[in-house]
């Protein structure tokens, strides 16, 4: 069994130590305004009011606006499951296009 420090010595560990990819860059809001225009478009689409989305799924109002709006920075995958739940949206709708935007485009790679 491996134990943290033999976790540490792992090539994935150390390959993660060198992932620059912080909270607050103009890349992470840009995935976070990705995934909220794919929400926006999904409850548009089921003719849902953000109003119907937030009784359908327990999230406030104003945080289903930021979500959608990019603009709540540390959403959990319950509130986005939760949300797909609500939408009868395949979670991997969520992430449509975010392999487009840096980290993840084949020209940072």
């Amino acid at each position: 069994m491996m134990n943290l420090s033999d976790h540490k010595e792992s090539t994935m560990y150390k390959k993660l130590d060198y992932i620059d990819f912080p909270s607050d860059s103009i890349e992470y809001f840009k995935i976070l305004i990705r995934i909220g225009k794919n929400i926006r478009l999904q409850r548009i689409e089921k003719e849902y009011s953000l109003t119907d989305l937030s009784l359908m799924t327990d999230i406030s109002l104003d945080y289903l606006s930021k979500i959608e709006n990019g603009k709540a920075p540390k959403v959990s995958i319950y509130k986005y499951l939760s949300i797909c739940i609500a939408l009868k949206m395949n979670p991997t709708d969520l992430m449509h296009g975010v392999n487009e935007l840096i980290p993840f485009s084949k020209d940072t790679k």
